[in-house]
This record gives C-alpha cells, structure tokens and sequence, in this order.
C-alpha cells in the first residue's frame, strides 16, 4: 500500500519536473524569438471577431433555425417538433466552428463560411 503511493508520488513529481522544464525552455525559446505558436499568437482581437461572426451569423440562423415563437407564425408549422433544440444544437456547433476558424488564424469571412458549413450538415 505505502510502496503504491510511494510511487505515486513520485511519478507525478517527475512529470511535473518534464512539464516545467518544458515550459521554461518554450519561454526561453520564445523571448529568442525561436518559437512561435500559431494558436496563440494567431489573433490578438479573438473575442471581438468572434462577436462579430456571430452576431453576423445569427441574421442567416434565424432563417434557417427559428426558435419556437417565430417557426409558428410559419407555414408548414409543425407543433411536435421542438425548434428551439434544433437551433440550440446549430447554435452549438456554428459557435464552435467559428471559435476553431478564428483560432486557426482566418479572418471574420472565413469564421462565418465555417460556421455556415456547420450548420448546413
């Protein structure tokens, strides 16, 4: 039992010494100007793009995804489907592609062409 936690212990000790050294050396690297990280030096302004893309996404969701209220002034209302979880989920997954296309380094066009692919599935 000791032994078990013992090496427990010791092994967590040892990652963690790799996981700083790791980071001190991508410091160093960095201030060098030897290392670049594309995911974090991709976008300096992310949430104000990623505001922007939503919001400009969210005119061609209301079309496509209405929520409950506005699919029953429709015609070919449906009243046993439930919209408001289908554009919940749309909502979910053009969010996500947006965030990943922004994170990638593209710009506001290309976010909103994803999260549109994303919803069109």
């Amino acid at each position: 039992m000791i032994f078990y936690w013992l090496r427990e212990k010791i092994s967590k000790f040892l990652v963690q010494r790799l996981e700083d050294k790791e980071g001190i050396r991508k410091a160093e690297r960095t201030e060098r100007g030897e290392y670049h990280d594309n995911r974090s030096y991709s976008n300096g302004k992310f949430n104000d793009d990623y505001t922007l893309s939503c919001t400009i996404l969210k005119q061609s969701l209301d079309e496509s995804h209405p929520d409950n209220y506005h699919a029953r002034l429709r015609p070919g209302y449906d009243p046993k489907y439930d919209y408001s979880t289908a554009r919940s989920e749309a909502i979910d997954t053009s969010s996500a592609a947006i965030a990943l296309s922004l994170r990638a380094g593209s710009g506001i066009e290309a976010a909103i062409a994803a999260g549109q692919r994303s919803i069109a599935r």
